[in-house]
């Protein structure tokens, strides 16, 4: 259930009209002859050329994958640029045309925190703090260096004359599991006075972190830790000038630890909960502090902690211990085989877990629709067509789409062949009824026929309909067709497993349960 994007890139070729205007491709060669000798051998009105589409700039291996379905006998291994790769199919039969498969190389898992903001979601808050808000603030601090400094501007004289400031946007807690941030105190001034936290948004800003309620702070000057009240106890070491002090609040146990050059301290505060942006106070003369906020690297690594805590709760989920009947873990891993085309595999699991009998028909129906799908994966258009009447007579009939795409399919195959007499011919006989069957067909056919109009139809704007993922496409379609045709669901039952699975923890994460912003299916099926 993947999705991959290839890059598209932008390439125009000058095209006329209907009319026979004269054309201008790369070959520099003058098109409206050929666009009339096209017309007159094809007999297709008004085949001329539209204007070059974004989806005709989608050259061989240019093209971004449609999205789909069930994939044939694991054609999605097949879905990249690298022919040498093979179906499942592919792999198990030996047969002609058959290719040796590469097991695919698993890519490094994404970084899990970025700008501070620790989640496993593919989709993360488009709001997170990004610096110091210029509003948000005491008036005895200043802001500068892109909203990454603070400065003490005030006098200094006793508490009285503390100031705090948060940042332009509360920290995420919708799919997040922990969050981050930094500050390197440039000078800790005449007392080092400095704090650094978390506080609510009506908290007050004239005082230092951890002095009111619905805040927590870690003063630089004793190294104590405050929690809603100025009395303080015992936590850290103090720090000062040229220190990089840091504030973690996991939000998969609600507790909040600080960090002073790279290495994390204890926790600080449990049961943290609401809503709370970062917030760093001054108090005293000449204090200068600069915060990060994901824009550079981090001193303390918190991408490793996170994925510590990842670890921790897989395999916490992973022990727990939930019935597995045999007979359905059995059967919901043969259905998948079967449905997939692994009809050789599929019989020998069915043997060693004593479903051979009651498999046998279904084995045989995967092993037919396995050869029918592989014809079409070979550009054997007839001997697809050949099949499908054979074994499922009402098929085609039932489905003019399909008969319509195997039909372009074999008129691009003879023009890769340079067969192009035979695929006019073709052309007239076959696909020209089609044209006033719909839109649909008639502009998948201007393109299928403008293939004729040039030299080298491979390098054309129409090039793709030649590359290897048309065929693989047109193989997904058949395939589900002729799951139709055997009264079979058009996805496996461990897909829709997955599916539901993933639906069911993004809702969780969606109600802010921060250990379900770090566990995936991706996290147990790549164990």
């Amino acid at each position: 259930h993947k999705a991959r994007f290839f890059a598209q890139r932008d390439r125009s070729c000058a095209c006329g009209r209907a009319n026979g205007a004269t054309f201008r491709g790369a070959s520099g060669l003058a098109e409206s002859a050929r666009l009339a000798a096209l017309k007159r051998l094809v007999a297709f009105e008004d085949v001329g050329y539209a204007p070059v589409t974004k989806k005709m700039r989608m050259h061989q291996g240019e093209e971004a994958d449609a999205e789909t379905d069930e994939a044939p006998f694991d054609i999605d291994a097949l879905d990249s640029d690298n022919d040498a790769e093979a179906t499942g199919a592919d792999m198990e039969d030996g047969s002609e045309g058959s290719r040796t498969y590469t097991m695919p190389t698993r890519p490094l898992d994404d970084a899990l925190c970025k700008r501070g903001v620790c989640t496993a979601r593919s989709v993360r808050q488009t709001t997170s703090p990004t610096g110091w808000s210029p509003d948000d603030k005491c008036e005895g601090i200043g802001v500068s260096h892109n909203f990454l400094r603070a400065t003490y501007r005030g006098e200094g004289k006793d508490d009285a004359d503390a100031a705090s400031i948060r940042t332009d946007n509360p920290i995420p807690t919708t799919g997040c599991a922990a969050y981050y941030f930094e500050i390197t105190v440039i000078d800790s001034g005449q007392e080092g006075y400095i704090g650094i936290g978390l506080c609510g948004k009506e908290v007050n800003l004239k005082r230092l972190p951890g002095w009111e309620p619905e805040s927590y702070g870690y003063h630089g000057d004793d190294g104590c830790a405050f929690l809603g009240h100025g009395t303080g106890v015992g936590y850290g070491p103090p720090y000062g000038t040229n220190d990089v002090v840091g504030c973690c609040w996991n939000m998969i146990d609600n507790t909040v630890f600080f960090t002073k050059n790279g290495i994390a301290l204890d926790i600080a505060f449990r049961n943290v909960k609401g809503t709370y942006s970062p917030t760093v106070g001054l108090r005293t003369v000449g204090e200068v502090v600069e915060a990060n906020f994901g824009q550079k690297p981090f001193n303390y690594d918190i991408e490793a902690y996170i994925r510590e805590q990842r670890d921790e709760l897989t395999d916490k989920i992973a022990k727990m211990a939930i019935p597995r009947p045999f007979d359905t873990m059995a059967e919901t891993v043969l259905e998948y085989m079967l449905h997939h085309g692994y009809a050789e595999t599929a019989a020998v699991f069915a043997r060693d877990t004593g479903r051979a009998i009651a498999v046998d028909t279904e084995i045989a129906k995967t092993s037919e629709r396995h050869h029918i799908c592989h014809f079409v994966m070979n550009g054997q258009v007839d001997k697809a067509i050949e099949a499908i009447e054979a074994q499922y007579p009402t098929m085609l009939a039932e489905n003019r789409g399909i008969v319509f795409d195997l039909k372009c399919q074999k008129f691009v195959e003879m023009v890769e062949r340079g067969n192009t007499e035979a695929a006019v011919m073709y052309g007239q006989e076959e696909l020209a009824v089609f044209q006033t069957e719909g839109d649909e067909y008639s502009s998948k056919l201007t393109e299928v026929f403008a293939l004729l109009a040039y030299p080298l139809p491979s390098k054309s704007p129409m090039g793709y309909l030649l590359h290897r993922k048309q065929r693989i496409a047109l193989a997904k379609r058949v395939n589900g067709a002729i799951l139709s045709a055997q009264s079979r669901a058009q996805e496996s039952i461990l897909k829709r497993f997955v599916r539901h699975t993933t639906v069911a923890v993004e809702e969780i994460s969606s109600a802010a349960c921060g250990p379900s912003a770090l566990i995936s299916n991706k996290s147990f099926l790549h164990r």
